[in-house]
């Protein structure tokens, strides 16, 4: 099975790459440094990043998304930080 950006995500969350809490640049950030790609290859685009972050967020509601609702935000000013639930 290849693994999507989020089981990817949490897997780097674990081990301590990446923050228990993080933001939507943190992610990007992360994917850029370590150039994680997609199965096929391609990178993720930015914009897609933060969409696949939303649409993984227990919060939201469920749309026509298959993606599993496993993380959790939470707003604080500006930012939006999200973690793994």
């Amino acid at each position: 099975m290849v693994e999507g950006l989020i089981e990817r995500l949490e897997k780097a969350v674990k081990c301590g790459e990446v923050s228990k809490r993080f933001t939507k640049e943190d992610v990007k950030a992360w994917v850029a440094d370590n150039d994680i790609r997609k199965s096929n290859g391609q990178v993720y685009a930015r914009l897609s990043i933060g969409s696949i972050l939303h649409n993984s967020d227990k919060d939201k509601r469920r749309g026509s998304n298959k993606n599993r609702k496993v993380l959790r935000s939470e707003k604080v000013g500006r930012d939006l930080f999200y973690e793994f639930v």
